[in-house]
């Protein structure tokens, strides 16, 4: 027996309506009740040990008013920052850890967080680049199935992780593509949760690869035994890799502009 990890898009935030201008959005009313719904069908609360969140804003708060109200008391909101959306626009980028410590208080662990980790330039590691994209989902992973391996030694094998992130990094997170398409970046609707397992917990397995469990492909509504040939999720892939470099020349072409911007100033 080993650790389930039950991967959750966050609920519905102002960005999802009115659009990625919006600075590290909130959730909208529509999301903080499906906040308090959640517990109508996510069965596993009692099983829950850990609650790890992507540091923007709208994942912390599906964590604290989704996630939270279901477990003990004295379980935290660990914040890992390589959970964080794809894109560098304003609703995919994050707040400083002074801001967050003003909104959230002592729910979260801030501790994880580096003083600039909201930063997606080019050189830092959260560009919106597919290597580096790709590359902070193998280190999500890794330290995930950590945390995983933890309880196993702890003699909690039976355990939940809940881990809340966003729905186009969940496509990475998990390396299956399907529901990508080129009019959609996410197949994950919002507050949906999957649940894997790794295929193994030691070291052996550098990927830290993620298998969904039949049930929760049962509870969506997927053939259990249906396959996804390898061609086909290439293509998904591709997609995605092709949407994330168009991210990253959206944010050249950003940069560029504000420059100009400045040297008019000047």
């Amino acid at each position: 027996m080993a650790p389930t990890i039950d991967i959750f898009r966050h609920a519905i935030a102002n960005h999802n309506i009115h659009g990625s201008h919006i600075p590290d959005p909130s959730l909208t009313e529509c999301g903080l009740e499906q906040c308090v719904s959640l517990y109508t069908y996510y069965p596993f609360a009692g099983k829950v040990s850990r609650i790890i969140s992507s540091p923007l804003r709208r994942t912390i708060e599906t964590a604290i008013l989704g996630v939270k109200p279901m477990v003990r008391d004295d379980i935290k909101i660990e914040l890992m920052p390589e959970l964080q959306e794809v894109n560098a626009s304003p609703s995919s980028t994050g707040s400083p850890v002074e801001d967050l410590s003003r909104c959230y208080g002592k729910v979260v662990d801030l501790t994880t967080l580096g003083d600039f980790w909201y930063r997606k330039g080019p050189e830092t590691p959260f560009a919106p680049d597919p290597e580096k994209v790709e590359a902070r989902a193998l280190v999500a992973r890794r330290k995930i199935r950590d945390v995983a391996r933890s309880a196993v030694a702890s003699g909690n094998p039976d355990t939940h992780i809940a881990v809340v992130t966003h729905g186009e990094f969940a496509h990475w997170l998990t390396d299956d593509f399907v529901g990508v398409s080129e009019r959609h970046n996410s197949g994950w609707a919002n507050l949906e949760f999957r649940s894997y397992k790794f295929i193994t917990l030691d070291e052996s397995d550098r990927q830290a690869r993620l298998v969904e469990k039949v049930g929760s492909r049962a509870r969506r509504g997927v053939m259990i035994n249906a396959p996804v040939y390898a061609p086909h999720m290439e293509l998904l892939r591709g997609i995605a890799w092709s949407r994330v470099m168009l991210y990253a020349e959206e944010a050249r072409e950003d940069a560029e502009d504000e420059e100009e911007e400045d040297d008019v100033v000047l």
